[in-house]
């Protein structure tokens, strides 16, 4: 497994993104450690042809999914957002109702989303998301009885050895065959009753999550224990405000990124389009205060301004209002203008 590129910002991306493709390649580092992942459950066979069979289309959908994909990258502050917001989307928002910004996308995140892992239910750190929102997912016996589309999201972990793994991102690095990195030099850590000595930085994929097209985020898909239903419902909300954020005039700007001339030559011998070399960089604009627009006089008088918490809106809109758009509405000031603002501790008013 050659070591990956150093992703420092959006020129960055293209590089990465043709790593991860090279690591997916049949008999390559993640496309082996996909066949020794399959641990079985509802539409996941546990062993034999079947497996293979499983781990070869998983593996697929990720090479088809950075090769047909649109490049972005998320300023630090986007993730702020991010983090802040994503865990009240509405229970009832379904992947049909979402701004997407493309049918596939690789996004790297300028600081990591916090999330948590689907087996101990501890902390994980998500530093890039790959999405494609035509997955043909198969039928699962006793659930659904055909096949379904859905929007599958797929997560990775940029590994600095250097500065320590914890014990989730040691174990993901074992099972990605990122240990192949091994060098005398780096520093040591341990699994189960062997040591590796690892330097540098690399990426690990930390599994995928599906979301059938027409389902509502908080319908389970099968029976799971509470620390996967937990992880999955992350998935979907992540997903749901990104796709949101990326899309909502007023909070966020696009600039596009123009990667240099050999690294747009690798991109098109490894055959993807010219026009996907390009990264989009989703930046939050420069935050103030500003009154309610909608506030109307009251007729009772308030001693002060406050700030009214950011939320989300299925807000309808369409034919005769049949349909819905997720939208965020950002923080405001409420109040009258000549009296003095009472805030907590820290505010972030998002807004334009």
């Amino acid at each position: 497994m050659t070591a990956s590129p150093v992703v420092q910002g959006p020129r960055d991306v293209p590089e990465l993104r043709l790593w991860l493709d090279e690591q997916w390649k049949p008999g390559r580092a993640y496309a082996a450690a996909a066949h020794q992942l399959m641990l079985g459950g509802p539409g996941v066979p546990a062993s034999g042809v079947a497996a293979a069979r499983q781990a070869d289309n998983y593996a697929a959908w990720e090479r088809r999914s950075l090769a047909n994909g649109t490049l972005w990258w998320a300023a630090p502050e986007m993730v702020d957002l991010l983090n802040a917001a994503f865990a009240s989307i509405p229970d009832d928002v379904t992947p049909a109702e979402l701004p997407v910004p493309s049918p596939c996308g690789l996004i790297v995140f300028g600081a990591p989303l916090v999330g948590h892992d689907a087996r101990s239910g501890g902390e994980l750190l998500v530093d890039g998301l790959v999405w494609n929102v035509a997955t043909s997912l198969p039928p699962i016996p006793g659930y659904s009885d055909r096949p379904r589309v859905g929007l599958s999201v797929s997560s990775y972990r940029c590994l600095d050895y250097s500065a320590g793994l914890s014990g989730n991102e040691l174990h993901f690095a074992l099972a990605t065959g990122a240990i192949d990195n091994a060098r005398p030099d780096g520093v040591a850590v341990s699994g189960g009753s062997v040591s590796y000595s690892l330097h540098g930085q690399t990426w690990a994929p930390l599994g995928r999550s599906d979301w059938p097209i027409h389902e509502p985020l908080d319908r389970k898909p099968w029976p799971l224990t509470d620390a996967q239903w937990a992880s999955m419902l992350e998935d979907r909300r992540f997903v749901a405000a990104l796709f949101t954020l990326l899309a909502q005039e007023g909070l966020a700007s696009r600039t596009l990124e123009r990667p240099e001339r050999p690294v747009v030559r690798r991109t098109q011998r490894a055959g993807i389009d010219r026009a996907l070399a390009d990264v989009r960089v989703v930046r939050l604009r420069r935050p103030h205060v500003e009154g309610d627009p909608e506030a109307e006089p009251s007729g009772r008088e308030w001693s002060h301004r406050w700030v009214v918490d950011g939320h989300w809106r299925l807000q309808p809109c369409g034919p005769g209002r049949s349909e819905r758009r997720l939208t965020y509405i950002a923080p405001y000031v409420k109040g009258p203008a000549d009296k003095p603002l009472k805030t907590p501790t820290r505010v972030n008013a998002w807004v334009r």
